[in-house]
């Protein structure tokens, strides 16, 4: 027990006005050589540190021991001189004749004033709990060191083996502290990017103010050692002022707490008066045994208070974002102490009522009043932090985050994680995640990588799954842990896109928050106005959504299911390369593929460093054959093999795994055909004849097609090969009979009497799916190339192929059956052919109507898709050109319903069954905007004007442009286009590509002398359009061309607004540096510091003051935010 000495005196304490001199007389330096070398509190906070660097315990916030330690000799000479500075009342008392026996240690307890019993109980905690009282000691410390830093003043400070009066002299200089923070309006409310002083908030929180100073104080004159108690209180405040889900009831708990130590002191008070003075000292010696049951209780509830006081402490000064996961699994500790401190208490009262007088009821009634007037304030911020998190909450769950995630994605990745799962057998994929050296390094290195390949069929995808599951089983209640991932499947155009993939990895994390990432929420500038974000904002987005979770883990499975037309599979590594180079230390990526040569050149470069690695399934057939036996066990023991005995059950699994070679595929192929063995002679026969590899399996599969269907099937194989999304089953049962060397090419009387019959000449390696009709899902959005999401319609059968095996064998090398191979080129030429022959049965103006789409099941895909598979043609492919030639020129009333049907201006709208011929555009405008070069070619050949005005984009240069097509931009230039023509959307074409991002189309364009700044059209000129999008290569070159920084006009007035409100900082500085008019006026946001203010983007702000923006309406911008994105959306629809 710490010991000091109590000087008699007056009943005030004299603490030391002067901090400086306390902390040079050696007062407030504390010897840190007693703290333990390792405590709870240092290993959490350094765990903070390294995952949430802006926390306040970053290294930079620590004080180092050795600093602490500093001039801790300075205290033992301090403390002689010092004595003590409390007058406290009491002393030793001398045992009178006939008194009762007591033991001395007994009797020097109760002979200590009761105002000590704080004291008495510090120590005794600190005897229990060692770690815990030093780490609230050095959170303490490091409080009051900032205070004292803040001040100029020393920083040696520290709380560690200190005498009692020290200690109270240090806790009462922090207490003042922590007032003097509250009246200087730095004690602030944090949640996320909003900071609120207290004092500031609302009026009645002034009162708490009040009550620090005048309360607070006043209850310390008679019990001083009580700033113990006081300084929890104040210290633990500001940590419990957050507007999470639960911090307005621990408000209500520390005014309990509060009240408890009021009363306390209370009791002290009426203590000393009454048995430690002279006129009543007698009257302790008289029932010394009843003093000693109540002063143990009454020590008993200190320690439990403290205790309470030093564990809220600690815990709640991790960080804000633990206190705010903490509302989705609910803290119970604080809960279970406050029980335990009115437990204490309700023990204390007991004892009271045994020697409870009337004058001690009306004093504690008068103190009671006192206390329950000055603890209003108290309750003020209780409501006001209630009002605050009830603001908070209701602005991030009114649905408004559900509804901007929807918009976002609606691909749904668990579809193929829950199918992969289908196929688990117990145990197979133990030696990955639970023996893998590869594995566990990948699972908690910082920046990990891991990429796991193999042949097609090898079980790559089942693998993935199950490392899935093994993170969801781990991290599924841990809400500082993120799991996200995504399958690339070549049956699927929605998940074929590195688009689509960001968006749903953006999904799935920002889905797993408490909060919404502010670069997301910005999202609604582009979903108000009917616009989608580009990748460049999809990777910032993701980026935020990584931050903040101690561990988030990204599976991508199938990159080789990406496809490489358009440069889509380049677009995937470039991102993933990327993701990799963020170098966050919470990031474990992973990949799984066929080790393909693109694939493999990208991304060995990435795995040189110590936490990265690559798993190669041909260098563990071990492990793989091993799980094949457990499948194949799991198979077999399934009701269509019951009949089989043992022995036969053994030998097809060892004649499986013999001839499998490691892929699952080819096991699953066998046991749906050994299925049809009735027989023993037939099961052993079978297995005799297992074809080798699945090569042989499906060649086996093609020879057995009836050569009268042969033609049917190979137009079907192409279809489910190449087509743009899956297929419904009856439209590939339509597309299976339309044959171009037929006349007509479609005929209605060769249908099938049902869709399913197509499976009848169809190999058995295709499967038949429930699945969602997508013709309405997905569609291109003029200003960015980007998949819009939209209302699903009704489920339907879909067919595709079994597996990617079954299409990386169709376009191989290795076939024997050649009739059936298939390339990619001609099969895209082949559909695109198809489509165009059913769109040409639309030849009349009323051939269209709502019947004829029932009738017609291909008509929608074919009239969406077949310009994209048509780009696939060169110029040798001359038949087909000409099939164009006449759907544009001949069948004119063909074209018009097929832009009715599917209008690739705006292909977000629906059927349009009244647009007339005069408001379609010319088959040279929607040639360049759908990027059918030969056709341009042979459309200029024939007379087409290319200078002609009509459609939305008002020229077939604009529209090119628009596409990003630029060979077509090349060769309309070439015949002649006027690169500065207006109209259309974009106002010419230098604007428009400035919209779409094409580098190479706007050098083209300026080259060919377009005007840098041709004003008109959407943006007013490229270079605002240019600010707006962020693409930094464009704006670049069109600066050196001489584009006018300060040009008026468009909706955000000039470019340094469009470029603030959008956020594009870069792009900022350099119109900055192009001495762009910091203050000029006009535009939605009037001027553009307005735009960054309301937007929220701060650092933006800073630099615009920095270069001289006026503020005065910046800060009255922000209050009229919400109007404005009103307004704002209204004029955007």
């Amino acid at each position: 027990m710490s010991g000091g000495r109590s000087d008699q005196g007056s009943s005030k304490s004299k603490f030391p006005d002067d901090l400086t001199t306390a902390i040079a007389t050696g007062q407030l330096v504390g010897d840190t050589a007693s703290k333990p070398k390792t405590s709870w509190l240092k290993s959490k906070t350094t765990k903070v540190a390294k995952v949430f660097p802006s926390s306040k315990f970053s290294k930079s916030a620590t004080t180092s021991p050795s600093t602490l330690a500093a001039s801790s000799d300075n205290i033992r000479a301090s403390q002689d001189k010092a004595g003590s500075k409390f007058p406290l009342q009491g002393g030793p008392s001398q045992p009178s004749a006939g008194e009762p026996i007591v033991e001395e240690s007994v009797k020097k307890l109760i002979s200590r004033p009761i105002v000590e019993l704080w004291d008495e109980a510090y120590d005794e905690l600190s005897k229990k709990d060692k770690s815990l009282v030093a780490d609230y000691e050095a959170q303490l410390s490091e409080s009051l060191v900032g205070a004292v830093a803040l001040a100029g003043q020393a920083s040696a400070i520290a709380f560690s083996g200190l005498g009692k009066i020290q200690r109270c002299q240090q806790m009462k200089v922090l207490l003042d502290q922590k007032i003097k923070e509250i009246d200087e309006g730095k004690w602030k409310l944090k949640f996320k990017d909003h900071e609120l002083v207290v004092k500031d908030l609302v009026e009645p929180v002034v009162g708490v103010i009040d009550w620090a100073k005048d309360f607070v104080g006043t209850a310390l004159e008679p019990s001083p050692y009580g700033s113990i108690a006081w300084a929890g209180v104040c210290v633990l405040l500001p940590l419990v002022l957050n507007p999470s889900k639960q911090e307005a009831a621990r408000v209500k708990g520390l005014d309990d707490i509060a009240t408890i130590i009021s009363q306390c002191i209370m009791r002290e008070a009426l203590y000393h008066r009454r048995y430690e003075s002279t006129d009543h000292g007698e009257l302790k010696r008289e029932f010394e045994t009843s003093h000693i049951r109540y002063r143990d209780a009454l020590r008993a509830l200190y320690v439990k208070i403290l205790s309470f006081q030093a564990t809220s402490v600690c815990c709640l000064s991790i960080s804000t974002f633990s206190r705010v996961t903490a509302d989705m699994v609910k803290w119970t500790d604080w809960d279970n102490m406050l029980a335990e401190i009115k437990q204490q208490e309700n023990a204390l009262k007991s004892i009271e009522d045994q020697w409870r007088d009337m004058k001690y009821d009306e004093e504690c009634k008068l103190h009671n009043d006192r206390h329950e007037q000055r603890m209003r304030g108290l309750s003020a911020i209780e409501d006001e932090v209630s009002r605050v998190r009830s603001v908070i909450m209701q602005a991030q769950n009114n649905n408004e985050r559900e509804k901007l995630l929807k918009w976002l994605s609606s691909v749904d990745p668990s579809k193929n994680y829950n199918s992969a799962r289908e196929s688990y057998a117990l145990s197979t994929g133990d030696w990955l995640v639970e023996k893998s050296s590869d594995f566990k390094n990948w699972e908690k290195a910082p920046n990990s990588l891991l990429w796991l390949h193999g042949q097609a069929g090898a079980g790559k995808s089942f693998l993935s799954s199950s490392i899935i599951h093994h993170l969801k089983k781990l991290y599924d209640s841990d809400p500082c842990t993120a799991l996200a991932y995504f399958y690339f499947s070549f049956s699927e155009i929605e998940k074929q896109s590195t688009e689509n993939m960001l968006r749903s990895l953006i999904v799935q994390l920002c889905g797993g928050r408490p909060d919404t990432p502010k670069p997301l929420l910005d999202l609604h500038l582009y979903r108000d106005k009917n616009l989608q974000p580009g990748l460049e904002n999809l990777e910032e987005i993701l980026q935020a959504s990584t931050q903040d979770f101690r561990n988030v883990y990204l599976v991508i499975d199938a990159l080789d299911e990406c496809p490489r037309p358009n440069g889509e599979r380049d677009k995937l590594l470039k991102y993933l390369k990327k993701i990799h180079n963020w170098s966050l230390t919470n990031l474990h990526v992973l990949y799984t593929s066929r080790p393909e040569p693109d694939i493999e050149a990208e991304l060995a470069p990435l795995f040189s460093g110590p936490a990265t690695s690559i798993i190669d399934l041909q260098e563990r057939r071990e492990e793989v054959n091993r799980d094949i036996g457990t499948y194949i066990d799991q198979k077999i023991a399934s009701s269509e093999f019951r009949d089989w005995p043992f022995e036969t059950k053994n030998d097809a699994k060892a004649a499986l795994t013999d001839k499998a070679d490691g892929m699952f595929q080819y096991i699953a192929l066998q046991l749906k055909a050994l299925q049809k063995a009735k027989s023993l002679d037939a099961v052993h026969q079978a297995l005799k004849d297992l074809p080798a590899g699945l090569d042989e399996t499906y060649e086996r599969a093609l020879s057995n097609i009836d050569p009268r269907q042969q033609a049917q099937a190979i137009r079907s194989l192409k279809w489910l090969a190449f087509s743009m999304r899956p297929l419904t089953l009856s439209e590939l049962a339509e597309a299976s009979i339309i044959d171009p060397k037929s006349s007509p090419p479609f005929d209605k009387a060769r249908r099938y009497f049902s869709p399913m019959n197509v499976r009848d000449f169809l190999p058995s390696q295709v499967t038949v799916v429930y699945s969602e009709d997508s013709d309405s899902s997905t569609s291109w959005n003029e200003e960015n190339d980007s998949i819009k999401t939209g209302e699903v319609g009704q489920k339907r059968y879909a067919i595709r192929l079994a597996h990617f095996s079954v299409k990386e064998y169709l376009v191989s090398d290795r076939m024997r059956a050649n009739q059936y191979s298939i390339k990619e080129i001609t099969a895209n030429i082949s559909i695109a052919e198809t489509c165009l022959l059913y769109l040409l049965q639309f030849d009349k103006p009323d051939s269209l109507n709502s019947r004829t789409l029932e009738e017609l099941p291909l008509v929608r895909y074919a009239a969406k898709y077949w310009t994209q598979h048509a780009r696939w043609a060169g110029e040798d492919a001359i038949a087909f050109h000409l099939l164009i030639m006449e759907f544009f020129l001949s069948k004119r009333d063909a074209c018009v319903n097929w832009v009715r049907l599917f209008n690739p201006e705006e292909p977000w709208n629906e059927l349009n069954t009244t647009k007339g011929l005069k408001s379609v555009a010319s088959p040279l405008y929607y040639a360049s905007l759908t990027g059918l070069i030969e056709s341009v070619r042979m459309l200029l050949e024939k007379g087409a004007d290319v200078n002609a005005q009509s459609g939305r984009y008002g020229n077939a240069l604009q529209a090119a442009s628009i596409g990003g097509h630029d060979q077509i931009v090349q060769r309309l230039l070439e015949k002649g286009a006027d690169v500065n023509a207006q109209g259309g959307s974009y106002g010419n074409a230098l604007q428009a590509a400035s919209v779409r991002g094409p580098d190479q189309i706007v050098q083209r364009l300026l080259e060919k002398g377009a005007d840098v700044n041709a004003q008109g059209g959407r943006y007013s000129n490229a270079l605002q359009a240019v600010s707006i999008r962020g693409h930094d290569q464009i704006f670049q070159r069109l600066l050196e061309k001489g584009a006018d920084v300060n040009a008026q006009g468009g909706p955000y007035g000039n470019a340094l607004q469009a470029a603030s409100a959008r956020g594009n900082d870069q792009i900022v500085q350099r119109l900055l540096e192009k001495g762009a008019d910091v203050n000029a006026q006009g535009g939605r946001y009037g001027n553009a510091l307005q735009a960054a203010s309301v937007e929220g983007h701060d650092q933006i702000v800073q630099r615009l003051l920095e270069k001289g923006a006026d503020m005065a309406d910046a800060m009255a911008m922000r209050y009229r935010r919400p109007q404005l994105e009103a307004t704002t959306r209204s004029s955007s629809d």
